[in-house]
């Protein structure tokens, strides 16, 4: 194993020929230890580096003579991955769609059995770029539709809803529960908040160790109560657009196919497909700055003239890549976004034309991560002033305003349930989560984790909420909303777009609320209140979403404090 992570890390650094010594060293080990299992996995390093080496014919040879062989199901979905890689530097998009094509049937078997929050954290974590290898074929055979289909297929692996399980204690040794509710006090311990007025968290180092440790003893949990996941992927939707999307919408997918960007406009059964002109790093860098501009105000609570400048000219320049090519093609006023990775951080209603007009001003814009949604449309969402609900408040002496939000959003709801103080915990909220109501309000610190998405968490009063525990409990409420920093926003280093907001929509919710990047104590009871507000008058949810963002806009014009948070949801 030693030599095949030397030539994984030489890979990375470049040298080609040494991480194919190190790989050929690696099998030649496992071949006289009788590891047949590894020796295939040292086989794929081996056909990897020659690819990356564009040695496509040889690489293609050796992945050819090895895929005849009993493989398991892992290696084959990788084998017919990297085989239709070669296929396709050769030119030759038939076969090479071929083996893209199996590669996602195989995706699709080795999802039964696996338990959602193992899919959905780990192994869905670099899946789509098969389905989006396969769209690529089709484009460029001319077949736009399908590519579409495919695209929105493979999202809908990445992103589905699913049921929650019954975690029955009484199957657990007592032992492993008082060891993970040990782990659990000694992560509570390990929290350090922030001595500034913004909703976040920032974790210590040391807690990583118990992190893991936790969820190992989770999985281990898991594998022992409960029965194998029905998917239920064979269940394929129909995405015909001209029965998904009424006359008045148009629908944006972005994509990211290897190194290019583009997007399917599909409006009135038709869908055509535009390249952008921006590369995936430029696009990584080019979020990466402009959220580091947007939270630079709110973290210095500033009002600077320069900040707002350099932040225009930053949204100017995205609208100008991702909209721009796209405006005569946009022709209804109703926007439907379908977005994930690196377009779901993207913060769509601040950007801005050459002429000064926000994008949320001009159109009303729905934001989608899983496609199946557009199928299972229901009618729109509205509350009113008897609406049921739960409200959690989770306040400290650096937050004066997350007691006000929760009181404040209380008194506008005659059935509403508040929890403040120690009452605002996670024991309570996962029982308030199983329950059925109109909205769940959680204003807290949060924080993402950007080496392991499982640890993202809300701060509670007695610890932390992660989001594994959500597949335990589900979510039953129509509206959630994540009022703290970055509760939309995903980790720098496991690379997809996963977030505690995306958490709780493929856990049951219909719609979350929930922000970009950090935000500011005040700003966000002031948005939170006038939301709820609009929601008890009867306002349907998109349109009190908006009618909050108009009025943190009135309190001040930065984009900063009001685009930080998105809907998401239909």
């Amino acid at each position: 194993m030693v030599q095949l992570e030397r030539s994984l890390l030489t890979r990375n650094a470049g040298r080609l020929e040494k991480s194919l010594e190190k790989a050929q060293e690696a099998r030649g080990l496992f071949s006289r230890s009788g590891d047949e299992r590894r020796c295939v996995d040292a086989d794929i390093v081996i056909i990897e580096t020659m690819i990356e080496a564009d040695r496509h014919v040889e690489a293609g040879r050796y992945a050819r003579k090895l895929i005849r062989r009993d493989l398991l199901l892992s290696q084959q979905y990788r084998l017919f991955h990297l085989l239709g890689t070669c296929y396709r530097e050769r030119g030759d998009n038939d076969k090479a769609l071929e083996c893209f094509e199996t590669a996602t049937q195989k995706i699709e078997q080795m999802l039964d059995g696996l338990f959602p929050d193992e899919m959905r954290f780990f192994f869905a974590i670099d899946k789509l770029s098969t389905y989006l290898d396969a769209a690529e074929c089709l484009l460029e055979k001319g077949h736009v539709s399908q590519s579409f289909e495919r695209y929105l297929r493979g999202l809908s692996v990445v992103n589905y809803h699913y049921s929650p399980q019954r975690l029955r204690t009484e199957l657990i040794p007592k032992a492993m529960l008082k060891k993970r509710e040990q782990l659990r006090i000694s992560l509570r311990r390990m929290e350090h908040l922030p001595r500034s007025e913004h909703r976040a968290i920032s974790g210590l180092a040391e807690a990583r160790r118990s992190e893991q440790q936790l969820w190992q003893l989770e999985r281990r949990i898991r594998s022992s109560v409960y029965r194998r996941y029905d998917y239920g992927i064979a269940q394929v939707p129909d995405w015909s657009m001209d029965r998904l999307l009424r006359s008045d919408e148009t629908s944006l997918g972005f994509a990211i196919f290897e190194q290019k960007t583009g997007v399917f406009v599909a409006h009135q059964g038709k869908v055509r497909y535009q390249s952008l002109g921006i590369s995936t790093e430029e696009l990584r860098i080019l979020l990466r700055e402009l959220h580091f501009v947007m939270e630079r105000p709110v973290l210095e609570q500033s009002t600077s003239p320069k900040d707002h400048s350099v932040i225009l000219h930053y949204l100017k320049r995205m609208y100008s890549l991702l909209l721009q090519p796209l405006e005569s093609m946009i022709t209804t006023n109703k926007l439907i976004i379908i977005a994930d990775g690196l377009f779901s951080q993207v913060p769509w209603s601040a950007l801005c034309d050459a002429n000064g007009t926000y994008l949320k001003d001009k159109l009303r814009i729905r934001l989608l991560s899983d496609p199946t949604d557009l199928s299972n449309r229901r009618r729109p969402l509205r509350l009113s002033h008897s609406s049921k609900g739960s409200i959690f408040a989770v306040s400290s002496e650096y937050l004066p305003s997350v007691n006000d939000e929760g009181e404040g959003i209380s008194k506008l709801f005659d059935k509403s349930r508040l929890y403040i103080g120690k009452e605002a915990s996670a024991i309570h909220l996962k029982k308030r989560l199983r329950k059925k109501s109109a909205f769940l309000h959680i204003a807290t610190h949060a924080a993402r984790s950007s080496e392991n998405p499982l640890f993202s968490r809300l701060l509670m009063s007695e610890g932390p909420f992660f989001p594994f525990d959500l597949f335990e409990t589900g979510v039953y409420a129509h509206l959630v909303s994540l009022s703290g920093c970055q509760t939309a926003a995903p980790g720098l280093y496991y690379g997809n777009s996963f977030s505690l907001a995306k958490a709780f929509h493929q856990a049951g919710a219909r719609f979350v609320l929930a922000s970009l990047w950090s935000v500011s104590d005040r700003l966000s009871m002031e948005m939170m209140i006038e939301f709820y507000r609009q929601l008890g008058n009867g306002t349907e949810v998109v349109d009190a979403y908006y009618k909050a963002v108009d009025h943190i806009a009135g309190i001040t014009d930065n984009p900063a404090f009001w685009s930080a948070f998105a809907l998401i949801g239909i």
